[in-house]
């Protein structure tokens, strides 16, 4: 964790993009909730 910070905060004083940037994370919530859905109805979901 404490690498995170350190990237970002190098980030911020720098002016650069951090990256990955939020479009990632929303994926990765995406993704779960699909394991979520599919764990309880037992179907595939699509992405």
């Amino acid at each position: 964790m404490e690498e995170e910070f350190e990237y970002f905060s190098h980030c911020l004083l720098s002016g650069e993009d951090p990256h990955p940037d939020g479009e990632h994370g929303l994926t990765d919530i995406r993704t779960i909730k699909a394991v979520y859905e599919a764990s309880e109805t037992g179907e595939t979901v699509e992405l």
